[in-house]
């Protein structure tokens, strides 16, 4: 029989690679009868079907990524509507805010656990385990007999939420090389826009008709049908941090299979350079996470957001405590100190760190994680009380005021299209950041300009700038974090930290500007409640939205209506403050660019290690393996001979 050679024929990007038999007795024109029954080039399975086979599969698991976040972003966005209305369902509308806070807390607290958690025990379970939580107490919201209960089934919604989020953006940053990236976060993208304008349409809706409790059935659903695509479609590789696409995808970009000699050498190079590394036990590996960081982190920040939410709202939005209080100025002060305490333990830690203290002394990350932060403080508020400002100023329904809301929500992901296919044809990322704090600033100053009269022109170009920012600022700095870090196993909790961060400062900002407001209503109110009587000032702090069934035309409701645009204006130097803030922060972010054919960061890690390894062989080692090697061969050729 005729000797053979094995060649591979790397396929495109969602085809496997196949091995295709060439006889050298073929090649040579030999006519002696071929041992397989298939004719000469031909492949078992075409090349067109072996594509579609696995294009389909990774279609669906980003189906699949899609609808996880896109669950989780109509709860967020829909989130207002909905606790207001059922919290007067429930005859107790003031602790409706107390819902929403406690959600966002919850989301914001547990999004860094994900991230470490991913790289424990895989991707794919973590995120099935995210959303399983999300729907459980969703179902359980839905079945709730009292804000109570209500209240703490959201609490833990919120992790589910907060996990979804993380493992929806690791995910993308694993499939895909960073010049590759950012076309496809910008699905992400598109599912925070088009759930910020379906939010509230949905949610209205329902509650139109009365079918509140619909709006967790629509969620739970949605987010069931993504986890069994997940479940089903995601494969991983035995390296936690890899999913089995990249796997296959660098494995096609590999040489030729190496010889007997070459791979007799670098099989002894291997044993003689390290050890394998033993396989961890599942509970080992449960072990290894930071339980005592994950603790302190929600204590520290629990207490400092819940602090600001209570102590800072009105009894429109369910005050419980004065500042004065012992109870806030204790939950303050404790709160300052678990963050000492976490950041010293967090340093001493030496297995799995919750927050990596070592991303925070490197340049282009921590800068990062700076900016989303301010971003958060600049819009998480602004997006919170313009809708109130719609129906209580304009006079707009819920569901008007949402509609009002749609050029902001869309110039986002807009944008971020745009940007995302000029940064995978040029590599420049950094711009964009600082365009998008510069426009933020320009439409936070364009909202000092709102009133009762505003032309409907300004109002949509305000919205635009303080929108188009989100696409700019958001996945862009994302990405510069996660291509500029120094591990690859930091990549999961740098995007992690970065939706934490954004998060946080969102939580941050709704309660400062509950403050900015509360104190421009009650200072206004005093005089307003001097001069009509009625205990019409009580009356509004208890319920803002009474403004809007005062008689139309009336002096009283133009007053109170001057009154709470005054308000919004005040808010809005925040937009302005939080962005030239962000925009000092990014200038010192360093040169990053992006380049077609860039290999992913645990390609390179990978490299790296493996001519590590080579170069700290012991030379005798090396040189007996390569004698070793040689002389089989020469062995071998003198047996055929």
């Amino acid at each position: 029989m005729a000797d053979s050679t094995t060649y591979y024929d790397h396929d495109s990007l969602f085809s496997l690679s196949q091995e295709t038999i060439v006889h050298d007795s073929e090649r040579k024109g030999d006519t002696a009868q071929k041992d397989t029954p298939f004719e000469e080039g031909e492949d078992l399975v075409p090349k067109k079907a072996r594509r579609n086979d696995r294009l389909l599969p990774f279609v669906l698991v980003l189906i699949g990524v899609f609808l996880s976040l896109f669950a989780v972003a109509l709860d967020y966005s829909s989130t207002g509507i909905t606790m207001l209305y059922i919290g007067s369902y429930f005859k107790d509308a003031s602790q409706a805010g107390s819902a929403s806070a406690l959600f966002i807390l919850t989301s914001t607290t547990f999004q860094p656990m994900f991230g470490s958690l991913a790289n424990i025990i895989g991707r794919k379970l973590t995120i099935l385990s995210a959303l399983t939580i999300f729907v459980i107490f969703g179902l359980l919201c839905s079945a709730s007999t009292s804000m109570p209960f209500l209240i703490a089934s959201r609490a833990f919604q919120g992790i589910g939420a907060g996990g979804v989020i993380s493992l929806a953006y690791i995910l993308i940053a694993d499939l895909f090389p960073p010049h590759k990236r950012g076309c496809f976060q910008s699905i992400l993208s598109a599912a925070w826009g088009i759930a910020s304008v379906a939010g509230p349409l949905i949610s209205g809706s329902l509650i139109d008709v009365g079918l509140w409790r619909h709006t967790f059935y629509v969620l739970s659903a949605m987010a069931l049908l993504a986890g069994l695509l997940l479940a089903l479609f995601l494969k991983t590789s035995e390296k936690k941090d890899t999913p089995l696409e990249v796997k296959d995808i660098e494995r096609q970009h590999t040489s030729l299979a190496p010889t007997a000699a070459e791979g007799d050498l670098q099989k002894t190079t291997a044993e003689t350079a390290a050890p394998p590394r033993s396989k961890k036990s599942f509970v080992q590996q449960l072990v290894r996470f930071d339980h005592i960081g994950t603790l302190l982190l929600c204590v520290a920040s629990g207490s400092i957001v819940l602090a600001l939410q209570w102590g800072s709202a009105s009894a429109s939005i369910g005050a419980l405590f004065t500042w004065r209080s012992p109870l806030i100025i204790s939950m303050l002060v404790g709160g300052v100190v678990f963050v000492g305490i976490f950041i010293v333990y967090e340093k001493r830690f030496r297995y799995q760190p919750v927050v990596p203290l070592g991303l925070f002394c490197q340049r282009n990350p921590s800068l990062v994680l700076l900016c989303h932060l301010s971003y958060g403080l600049a819009v998480f508020g602004m997006h919170f009380y313009l809708p109130m400002y719609f129906q209580v100023v304009k006079g707009h329904t819920a569901v008007q005021a949402g509609l009002d809301m749609i050029p902001d929500q869309l110039a986002g992901p807009v944008c971020y299209a745009i940007t995302s296919v000029i940064t995978t044809r040029t590599g420049y990322i950094r711009l964009f950041v600082y365009i998008g704090f510069a426009l933020m600033a320009v439409g936070g100053g364009l909202l000092t300009l709102f009133d009762s009269s505003t032309p409907i022109l300004q109002q949509v170009i305000a919205l635009l700038l303080t929108g188009g920012p989100a696409g700019l600022i958001v996945e862009n700095s994302m990405i510069i974090g996660q291509s500029t870090v120094q591990h690859a196993s930091e990549v999961a909790t740098a995007t992690a930290l970065c939706n934490f961060f954004r998060s946080l400062g969102g939580a941050f900002s709704i309660a400062i500007y509950s403050v900015i407001i509360n104190h421009t209503m009650d200072a206004g109110l005093a005089g307003i409640d001097a001069r009509y009587g009625y205990g019409i000032a009580n009356h509004v702090q208890r319920d803002i939205l009474a403004i809007t069934r005062f008689p139309s035309g009336s002096q009283l409701k133009s007053e109170l209506q001057q009154l709470y645009t005054s308000a919004i204006h005040h808010t809005s130097l925040m937009v302005i403050c939080m962005s030239a803030f962000g925009f000092f922060v990014a200038c010192f972010i360093g040169p990053v660019r992006l380049r077609r054919g860039e290999p992913h960061l645990e390609h390179k890690e990978e490299n790296l290690s493996t001519t590590k390894s080579r170069l700290q062989t012991p030379p005798a080692t090396a040189i007996a393996a390569a004698s070793a090697a040689r002389k089989a061969v020469v062995e071998e050729g003198d047996e055929k001979k």
